[in-house]
């Protein structure tokens, strides 16, 4: 969700209560945009909410976006790319963008890419179900692919996806992550 709104918004708290209530069988990860307003702010809703990944933005070497709000206390603090990102202008052409708006999709999309290699490789149903397609188990394997960068988790797909390692070893890392 590439918006943010100062405080709860009734409907869309709503529908993200209802799409993460724990008894629906078809779990949605949900990542949110932190806010663009800098340091001496907090996350907007529903970046704030604790069913949703919160993300920050960096440049595509990891450093922080300098309109990033504070880290919040129950996230990891994710960062993705989300500065100076092409992006195709209405009157044609490119221009780059900057905002945690602009990371918070290619958030979604390493998420998508763990998702499908998951399937691709044969995870275990149960694992990837009930650990790997949930909020928790999608942060554990990022957790797995982040470096540090100041104070946020600058998520890098190729820590864990580095030229010499085999898919069966990146799964089975996957895998050791979600373990209880």
């Amino acid at each position: 969700m590439s918006f943010g709104f100062h405080s709860s918004h009734g409907s869309i708290k709503q529908a993200i209560d209802e799409i993460s209530s724990s008894d629906r069988e078809r779990k949605i990860l949900m990542f949110a945009a932190a806010s663009n307003r800098g340091k001496g702010f907090r996350p907007t809703f529903p970046a704030i909410h604790p069913s949703v990944t919160c993300i920050y933005a960096t440049d595509g070497h990891g450093n922080k976006y300098k309109r990033n709000p504070q880290i919040i206390s129950h996230s990891p603090g994710f960062a993705t790319l989300g500065v100076a990102v092409k992006s195709a202008c209405i009157k044609g052409g490119e221009v780059r963008k900057s905002g945690t708006s602009f990371a918070t999709p290619v958030a979604a999309a390493i998420a998508a890419l763990v998702l499908e290699f998951a399937i691709k490789n044969d995870m275990p149903s149960e694992v990837y179900h009930k650990g790997l397609k949930t909020k928790e188990g999608i942060e554990k394997v990022f957790g797995t692919m982040v470096t540090k960068s100041d104070d946020f988790n600058f998520i890098y797909p190729w820590e864990l996806w580095h030229v010499k390692r085999r898919d069966t070893s990146v799964l089975d890392e996957m895998c050791k992550a979600l373990m209880p």
